[in-house]
């Protein structure tokens, strides 16, 4: 999907990995995942990354863990990091 939700490239990565390894089979079936893949598994890649920046259930569940951080009171700048992640699909 393309990324257009800013500082959310560790969260596209996870969902990248985990829904291109074809394991969906340990997906919760009523889990934010599943329902963000059976949503938009027909789309395009623009699509994916409109729907994942404007995912009701997907942010609250991130500012959740983020006001769950024992640090995340302290952080007083802006963050810019970036995440990458690979994985193997198919036979070698």
């Amino acid at each position: 999907m393309k990324q257009y939700a800013k500082n959310a490239c560790g969260s596209v990565a996870i969902y990248h990995s985990v829904l291109n390894s074809m394991e969906l089979n340990l997906l919760q079936k009523d889990g934010i995942m599943h329902k963000f893949f059976e949503q938009t598994k027909a789309s395009s890649k623009e699509e994916r990354g409109l729907l994942f920046k404007n995912d009701k259930a997907l942010l609250d569940t991130h500012k959740n863990a983020v006001q769950n951080q024992m640090c995340a009171s302290e952080i007083t700048e802006e963050v810019d990091n970036h995440f990458v992640a690979f994985i193997q699909k198919g036979a070698l």
